[in-house]
């Protein structure tokens, strides 16, 4: 009997990850317990590594259900454990131990401000809560920040040509963190190389008019989305969504885009304007899906094609790889 490999991986995938989480969220499994998991991430590598070797044999499902079994753990308990609204939940701190809410505190004002002449490397790298970016006319950036109660104003390290915001701690994702909500302002004169980093949280950027040479985002456990469709001057973007979503709006200006694409256990949404040419290689799939060929793209060995890019001004070249995770193009309900 032939057993189809993906959707038996999928399948126990689905499962544990929901037994999982209900058993954390009914409190069958305490959610510390759960939180401890993150600690033995090694085992992803471990299972995989036996998923290999036994590949081509008879127990070949038996790998595949270590490796299904290994994500649903890390997935299950990030997920039953991040926030998912202002404030958060649990994994950040944003409730009290009576179950209520904790009370934001009122804005500071500003935390940051300064001026950028470019290039310039801008890094954003926020755990627990919320993140907004929106562009502004001129050089001068600004930074505003709210938080629940213990929160700090973020870490702030600058110069004409940098600026890094992060979270002021020793590092990592600290658990039972206080939860914080930032506001950025890029600005739109100086060129821009942009790296956005959420751990546990939601984000949201809208680039609009903003010189940006080059984009990484990376998602762990949350959700973020950008918006590039109105940026200039764009030409490398890199994206990874770790047991998390990342929804990316690319623009369509003249010349070649490249960049890669990197999914584990969560989803990537990619929206391309429809006078690009998109091209997709395709470095490894571990129980992946995709709807490349419902969008009109066709395979050539590992890389798939709309059939516009011979002739097209404006191309987009991606390699994707994805373990346990969906990359969607242009879905139906957009990528905002």
């Amino acid at each position: 009997m032939h057993i189809n490999r993906g959707l038996l991986g999928w399948g126990v995938f689905l499962i544990a990850l929901g037994v999982e989480a209900l058993a954390i969220r009914s409190g069958v499994v305490d959610a510390n317990l759960a939180r401890r998991a993150l600690e033995v991430w090694p085992l992803i590598l471990i299972a995989i590594g036996v998923d290999l070797v036994l590949q081509r044999t008879p127990a070949s499902p038996l790998g595949t259900i270590a490796v299904s079994l290994v994500f649903a753990l890390m997935a299950g308990a990030l997920l039953a454990t991040t926030p998912m609204a202002r404030g958060g939940t649990g994994f950040c701190g944003g409730i009290t131990a009576s179950g209520n809410p904790v009370p934001h505190m009122s804005p500071t004002g500003p935390a940051a401000n300064g001026t950028l002449t470019g290039p310039a490397t801008v890094t954003i790298a926020a755990d627990c809560g919320t993140v907004q970016v929106n562009a502004v006319d001129g050089s001068d950036y600004t930074l505003g920040w709210l938080g629940s109660d213990g929160a700090v104003a973020p870490a702030v390290d600058a110069s004409e040509s940098s600026l890094s915001l992060h979270r002021n701690s020793a590092g990592g994702v600290n658990v039972g963190s206080p939860a914080v909500d930032w506001t950025v302002s890029l600005p739109r004169a100086p060129v821009l190389f942009l790296s956005l980093e959420l751990n546990a949280g939601s984000a949201t950027a809208s680039l609009d008019g903003v010189r940006l040479a080059s984009l990484q985002a990376k998602v762990n456990a949350g959700d973020v989305k950008v918006d590039l469709s109105g940026a200039t001057d764009t030409t490398d973007i890199v994206g990874t969504a770790n047991a998390g979503s990342l929804a990316l709006t690319l623009p369509g200006q003249p010349g070649t885009l490249t960049g890669s694409l990197h999914v584990n256990a969560g989803a990537i949404r990619l929206c391309v304007p429809a006078h690009a040419a998109l091209r997709i290689r395709v470095d490894g799939e571990t129980f992946a899906s995709d709807n490349f060929a419902q969008r009109g793209m066709t395979k050539t060995g590992d890389t798939w094609t709309l059939p516009n890019w011979d002739a097209a001004s404006s191309r987009i070249d991606l390699a994707v790889s994805a373990n346990l995770g969906t990359i969607t193009l242009n879905p139906e309900e957009g990528c905002g």
